[in-house]
């Protein structure tokens, strides 16, 4: 999440109660992830329940419309050569880091469950200097 967060930023997390009601696509989330249950990581949502999402030349795309996402600040959202696809079943979330490039996301491990989205951050608060939402 390096484009958006920094180590040490200290954020303000609503927890969610029930699987993942209320995110919305652009959310960062606190999620665990398949296979690493004791950790929590920091994603941000591209995609929700029902959607099909595509990679497609450096492009992301939802329901067939190319999706911008300004908080890349220019990137690419997908490096690489390879186009990929995913039909997101209901109570799934695509999740993405924000630094692509380094990033092991649901381009990895696939969608992740709503009950697997711990909670929304609503708000950076340290550093004073970046103070705000997302």
């Amino acid at each position: 999440m390096e484009q958006s967060l920094r180590d040490g930023d200290i954020l303000i997390v609503n927890r969610l109660t029930t699987e993942g009601i209320g995110v919305r696509r652009g959310d960062l989330v606190i999620t665990k992830i398949p296979g690493l249950p004791e950790r929590h990581f920091v994603k941000r949502v591209v995609a929700l329940p029902g959607e099909c999402l595509a990679l497609q030349d450096g492009l992301l795309t939802i329901n067939g419309n190319h999706f911008p996402e300004p908080y890349l600040n220019g990137l690419p959202a997908y490096l690489g050569t390879g186009n990929q696809s995913w039909q997101i079943r209901e109570g799934e979330y695509f999740l993405m880091g924000d630094n692509r490039a380094h990033s092991t996301d649901s381009r990895d491990y696939g969608p992740v469950a709503g009950d697997a989205l711990v909670g929304r951050v609503s708000r950076r608060i340290w550093p004073q200097a970046k103070w705000g939402t997302f």
